[in-house]
């Protein structure tokens, strides 16, 4: 849990939930001044996949489940967006399974780049020249150590599991491939 500091005071109508409101005035802060202020600390849950740990493994899964163990960041959209959600993860397997040409799901974790430069910045993850990213020696001993254990993620592993080695080609051809748009000819604006 993450704790948030909360102002506590009476400042008659702009008590809310424990905190001051936005709509105090300056005279209500000004009336602060000669009474007892606490600031204290409150714990605010935070849920455990939007915890950077855990967004930073789940990505050193994604790419260990990789040819090569690298990707893209379109694969990892895809790959960590279904991690984050049971709902997501069924979706990937539906689309994944059914092999439909005429459907193409695409998705995008909000939290990824970040979570990028997180893991980059730990050294588990390098960018290559060419726009992919690779888990690094670091990257892999951490892997393993969630392998290793009976009770870290178990559910992420399955599901990555169950997609088995995850190449870049095989993967767009599972998850469709989006249409392309229609080649101009010449004189053709």
């Amino acid at each position: 849990m993450t704790e948030q500091p909360i102002a506590n005071a009476n400042v008659g109508s702009t008590r809310t939930s424990g905190s001051l409101s936005r709509r105090a005035g300056r005279k209500d802060w000004q009336a602060l001044s000669g009474r007892g202020l606490s600031i204290q600390a409150v714990p605010m849950p935070l849920p455990g996949k939007e915890r950077a740990a855990w967004r930073v493994t789940a990505l050193a899964l994604c790419l260990a489940g990789c040819r090569g163990q690298s990707a893209t960041v379109e694969q990892l959209h895809v790959l960590s967006w279904a991690l984050r959600d049971v709902s997501n993860g069924a979706r990937l397997l539906e689309a994944w399974d059914a092999h439909d040409p005429t459907v193409s799901l695409r998705a995008w974790d909000t939290a990824l780049d970040d979570t990028l430069k997180l893991a980059q910045a730990a050294g588990l993850v390098d960018a290559q020249p060419n726009g992919r990213r690779k888990l690094t020696d670091l990257g892999k001993t951490l892997v393993a150590a969630v392998r290793n254990s009976d009770d870290l993620m178990i559910e992420e592993q399955q599901l990555l599991a169950g997609l088995g080695q995850i190449s870049e080609i095989a993967m767009w051809r599972r998850l469709g491939t989006p249409p392309k748009a229609p080649r101009r000819t010449d004189g053709e604006k």
